[in-house]
This record gives C-alpha cells, sequence and structure tokens, in this order.
C-alpha cells in the first residue's frame, strides 16, 4: 500500500473569506430589517452570530482534505466534489484566485473531468510541495507551479523530509 498523506487548510485566511461575505450581507440585511439604530444590542448580537457563523462554516471547510500520493492527488474541484487525479493525468497548472482573493491552482486533467482546485493556502504547505516533488517530479506542471510559488525546490524532498529546517 503507498503512503498518503493529507492535508488540510489554515484556518485563518479561510476563516477572513467567510466572514469577509457573511458580514457585509449581515450588515444590509441588519439595516433594512432589525432596527438596530433603534435597539444597539440587536447590532452585537446580529455581530456575534455572524462571527461564529463564520467560523462554524470555516471549521467544516478547512476540514475539506488534500490527499497526495505517489499515485495522484484527490482533491476537490469548483463544485466541492472530490476527485483523485493520477499525476499523468493532470495536463497544466494555473495559478487563479478564488474567494476574496484566496489562493488556489487550478489543475487541468486530460479527459472530461471538471479541473481540480488545489488550495495554496494548505496547513503544512512546504510539506507538501516537497511531496508533490518527490512523487511527481520537478518538471511535472504542478510541481513547476508550486516551486515558483512557494519557493521549494527539487533538493527539499530528499527523504521526504527538509534537511535545511531549523527548530
Amino acid at each position: 500500500m503507498s503512503e498518503r498523506t493529507s492535508f488540510v487548510h489554515r484556518f485563518f485566511p479561510a476563516y477572513g473569506a467567510v466572514l469577509g461575505c457573511t458580514l457585509p450581507v449581515a450588515i444590509v440585511a441588519a439595516q433594512l430589517d432589525f432596527g438596530i439604530v433603534d435597539h444597539p444590542w440587536k447590532a452585537a448580537a446580529l455581530a456575534m452570530f455572524v462571527v461564529a457563523l463564520a467560523a462554524l462554516l470555516t471549521l467544516v471547510w478547512t476540514r475539506m482534505r488534500v490527499t497526495v500520493s505517489p499515485e495522484g492527488l484527490h482533491c476537490y474541484s469548483a463544485s466541492g466534489a472530490y476527485q483523485f487525479a493520477r499525476w499523468e493525468e493532470m495536463t497544466w497548472a494555473r495559478p487563479t484566485r478564488m474567494v476574496l482573493g484566496l489562493p488556489y491552482l487550478r489543475v487541468g486533467l486530460d479527459d472530461e473531468r471538471s479541473p481540480t482546485w488545489l488550495p495554496m493556502f494548505l496547513a503544512d504547505m512546504p510539506r507538501f510541495v516537497e511531496l508533490v516533488l518527490a512523487y511527481a517530479g520537478s518538471g511535472h506542471p504542478v510541481a513547476v507551479v508550486l516551486s515558483k510559488r512557494i519557493g521549494a525546490q527539487p533538493g527539499d524532498a530528499a527523504g521526504g523530509r527538509r534537511t535545511d529546517r531549523s527548530e
């Protein structure tokens, strides 16, 4: 059985995006319906609700795992559907931004499936890049873009561990 390593999203970039989407909607709704001018406590209650709801949505979002293995990537499409793509099926990789500017790598596949959306704000991005370099090779489209964006080099993947890290 091959080694598979899963990664989750970093919380705060995702939280900022979710909060950035929900807060303006809540403010407009409060202005139109809640009468927060006459009842300031409603504004405080609504703000606390929005912050808590954003945190809950972010926790769900950040638990969506990205898995890398010698065979390929298990990630999701723009619709949120998980899909597995073998390294040899990936034909191109393009950096892009999604919700409120969060960085993603759009990875095209050689079949009819939707491109994979690889988040570039994983909790341990350097380790993820090391594994991609080790499994796919430094010339692979995903490895090329990740190396440029994250700054890892093919030598960083020696034995699956970086040797130049200082604790």
